[in-house]
């Protein structure tokens, strides 16, 4: 699917869900390519794929021997305006967690890293892969 959106070229999917509730949401990111500023998501009941645009990148000096806190901000574009953000924290090659602000109206929505529906080039939500997130 991402051959055909070239624009959208991604160096790594990740595959995120919101806590178990009855109401779970879940999205897949697609990081930027090194060298390029965009990447998306894709919500699993969407029918497009949202550009981001990578923001910035800020790195908490952990203790010696530890990797930092990274937390890497995308802005949403939708219609070539800003509609939120995402904030990805990582440690190393740990996923921490997704954080998604509206712009409007400044909502939190929190998202953990979905290992069951990680599908290689896209997010596999079927109920027998996909059956929780942390």
């Amino acid at each position: 699917m991402l051959a055909l959106l070239p624009a959208f070229a991604s160096a790594q999917i990740l595959c995120f869900a919101t806590s178990l509730s009855a109401k779970r949401i879940r999205l897949q990111l697609a990081l930027p390519q090194e060298g390029t500023i965009t990447g998306f998501v894709r919500y699993e009941w969407g029918s497009s794929h949202i550009p981001l645009v990578w923001v910035s990148e800020v790195a908490v000096s952990p203790p010696p021997q530890v990797p930092a806190v990274v937390k890497t901000t995308f802005a949403e574009q939708i219609n070539g305006k800003r509609t939120g953000q995402y904030v990805l924290t990582t440690q190393g090659a740990s996923v921490g967690e997704l954080a998604y602000s509206a712009q409007k109206d400044d909502k939190l929505i929190t998202f953990y890293e979905d290992h069951d529906a990680a599908g290689g080039d896209a997010c596999d939500w079927s109920e027998k892969r996909s059956s929780g997130a942390q």
